[in-house]
């Protein structure tokens, strides 16, 4: 849960005449992460299943290009049944049955992304003609006169008058038509409609020309170019509705290349000589008998497994990942910054805590949450099942966080719902939580905005303390686990010494003010006043100096000899005094973002009643303000969602990874195959 799974390393050797009955069996198994050849093995190496290997990842990526153009991701049927006398006949076999389809999908998919290209640049067409669509003459016979150069077509606003003083020697012609875009014509002689129109084209012009094959007349034009979009649409959906009376037979014959492509994977891996057939790779150990039962019942009982130990501390072994399902999700989140090694922690558990947490106080609205939620339901999931979790559990946390904090869509629905009275009537002077910036807008006391900003900087300040501290504990975890002692003792533990000399204050007095006068009577005081500025003190001054001469020391304990690298260490003296200061500042974004947050929703109110003075005395400036204050409900959720999870993810990836995090593991990739049942013939 914490660490990897325990895995063992085995070399499987089997006579020839079963192999084949065992690789099938380890396919359909889902236990057996392949490795190519042990070193002593190379020599044996099976080449003759390269070709055929390459043939079906090519006839793989073919048919996964078929599922695209129709829209549909690839799809594996269960529970087919595989006859096969040989692999590569196995695949040629089936390759060869399915030349029709492969030719019908191939023909068809052409033809429809043909049309669909068609009807884009019909769209394109479409979109530029409707700027001048209101015009009801033939303008082809102004562009094929030869007494005059005629062009037509838009610039932006802004550029209007520009375009007037560009447009010196021609005739022009201009008209505001629709938003933010002016269409411009222009006419005169060859060589200063030329010159003009290149001038326009800095400034943005863009010409507007009818194909042959429709009206020359805009208005009708643009009626023809609507009804070709209309019948090439329906000639797509003809294709579609074809294609899609096939798609049974593409998931079978997908289903069949996926397996073979599975199955290649084992053989191209495998050693062999002219008896015996040798394949390596892991089982995670809890699954050790079971891959000896399945070894013995696919063999007869005539194989031999070769244990090569119960590992896990190896960086080059592969990690297997058992976190309990409820944080799954989180996996998605730890694989954007790499696989963990088996020999580190995995911190996914812990991330799936801190991350929602910090999310919430970031982003603390009832009905911003709320949104975060509905997104995640009904667009995240579908797409991306894990992350659309992740972004659920955010946002249900923003709700929380939300209610703690009298927020539901900003200050405005949160009176009318009497969130405050609430908090009031059991006793809270406001919301545990509250921003002091809704505060000043209700009117709030000076002492009671000071207290809430205090409050909101002492948990920034106690959650990086507390991030930051146990992530140096992990790095001292994780440098045992890897048994790189000269890392633990020359670099992780005076690290970690020097993170709670710096971060304990916060943690004990939660009380940024408190701890920052500790801090200072600490460092100023040379360490006098109590017990705590002696420990702050004196815990920098030595884990400063163990920094710089730590793993000098180390080596000359092991017998290599007292061997200062000077300017090494004074780079690790200075990064690890810039660390505890930036990394501590950093976790103040929590309260950045949560007043910003706050502080667009007051914005939002302040124009609200600045819009509607009177309320609903006046019905339309009622609406007005009603429209701008959710329009900028719905600006605030989207941007500061996005950029709360941004902030969220910086304090996991950057602050507190570094600290014990590598995540340049391997991946624990066992060959799976859907249902299927493989009979020898």
């Amino acid at each position: 849960m914490l660490i990897a799974n325990r895995v063992e390393e085995v070399v499987i050797a089997v006579p020839n005449s079963v192999y084949d009955r065992v690789v099938a069996s380890l396919a359909t198994s889902g236990i057996f992460h392949i490795e190519p050849p042990t070193k002593e093995l190379t020599k044996y190496s099976m080449k003759i299943y390269r070709s055929a290997s390459a043939l079906s990842s090519e006839r793989k990526a073919r048919l996964e290009g078929f599922f695209k153009a129709i829209n549909k991701d690839p799809e594996i049927i269960s529970g087919i049944n595989i006859k096969i006398s040989n692999w590569v006949d196995f695949l040629n076999e089936i390759i060869n049955q399915n030349k029709d389809l492969e030719v019908f999908f191939e023909k068809n998919i052409s033809n429809l992304n043909e049309i669909r290209n068609k009807v884009n640049d019909l769209l394109e067409l479409k979109k530029l003609i409707g700027f001048i669509s209101y015009l009801d003459v033939d303008i082809k016979k102004a562009h094929e006169s030869k007494l005059i150069s005629f062009s037509i077509g838009i610039i932006p606003e802004d550029m209007i008058e520009y375009a007037k003083n560009a447009a010196k020697d021609v005739i022009l012609a201009y008209e505001k038509t629709q938003e933010n875009y002016y269409t411009i014509a222009i006419a005169g002689n060859n060589d200063n409609v030329k010159k003009t129109y290149n001038d326009l084209i800095k400034l943005g012009f863009t010409a507007i020309s009818i194909p042959s094959e429709f009206n020359g007349n805009p208005s009708k034009a643009y009626k023809e170019i609507e009804e070709e979009i209309k019948k090439l649409n329906e000639q797509i959906d003809n294709i579609l509705k074809s294609l899609m009376e096939k798609y049974n037979n593409l998931k079978e014959y997908y289903t069949k290349i996926y397996v073979i492509n599975e199955i290649f994977k084992i053989l191209n891996n495998t050693a062999s000589s002219e008896t015996t057939s040798f394949i390596h790779g892991f089982v995670d150990a809890k699954d050790s008998k079971k891959l000896r039962n399945l070894i013995k019942n696919s063999t007869d009982d005539r194989y031999l497994i070769y244990s090569l130990g119960i590992k896990r501390g190896q960086r080059e072994i592969p990690t297997k990942m058992s976190v309990p399902k409820a944080f799954k999700p989180f996996e998605s989140i730890i694989k954007m910054y790499g696989i963990p090694n088996s020999n580190e922690i995995i911190p996914t558990i812990f991330m799936a805590i801190t991350m929602p947490i910090i999310f919430g106080l970031m982003f603390p609205d009832i009905g911003h949450g709320l949104l975060v939620v509905l997104f995640a339901l009904f667009f995240l999931v579908p797409r991306s099942k894990d992350l659309g979790k992740v972004a659920l559990i955010l946002g249900i946390v923003g709700m929380i966080t939300g209610f703690l904090a009298a927020e539901f869509f900003g200050p405005l629905p949160a009176q009318a719902i009497h969130l405050e009275e609430f908090w009031r009537s059991l006793g809270f002077q406001s919301a545990p939580i509250e921003s002091p910036v809704d505060i000043s807008i209700s009117g709030g006391s000076q002492q009671l905005m000071l207290k809430l900003f205090y409050l909101s900087m002492d948990i920034s300040f106690w959650i990086g303390a507390f991030m930051l501290i146990f992530g140096t504990l992990l790095g001292i975890i994780n440098s045992y686990l890897k048994r790189d002692f000269e890392d633990l003792y020359g670099e992780k533990l005076p690290l970690f010494l020097l993170f709670l000399s710096a971060g304990s204050p916060f943690l004990i007095y939660f009380n940024a003010t408190q701890a920052g006068s500790t801090i200072k009577q600490a460092l100023f005081g040379l360490g006098k006043g109590g017990p705590m500025e002696a420990f702050i003190f004196y815990g920098a001054i030595i884990s400063l100096i163990w920094i710089l001469l730590g793993k000098a020391i180390y080596r000359a304990i092991e017998g290599e000899g007292f061997k200062l690298n000077p300017i090494e260490s004074f780079i690790g003296l200075f990064e690890s005094m810039i660390l505890v200061l930036g990394n501590s500042i950093s976790f103040l974004r929590i309260l950045g973002l949560s007043l910003a947050h706050s502080g667009l929703m007051v914005g939002f109110t302040i124009l609200y009643f600045v819009i509607d003075p009177v309320g609903i005395k006046n019905p339309v400036l009622f609406i007005a303000a009603v429209i701008v204050y959710i329009l900028g409900n719905l600006l605030t959720a989207g941007l500061e969602g996005i950029v709360a999870f941004a902030h969220d993810l910086r304090l996991h990836f950057y602050e507190w990874f570094n600290k014990f995090y590598t995540g340049n593991g391997v991946p624990f990739n066992p060959i799976q195959l859907p249902n299927v049942t493989i009979t020898f013939i």
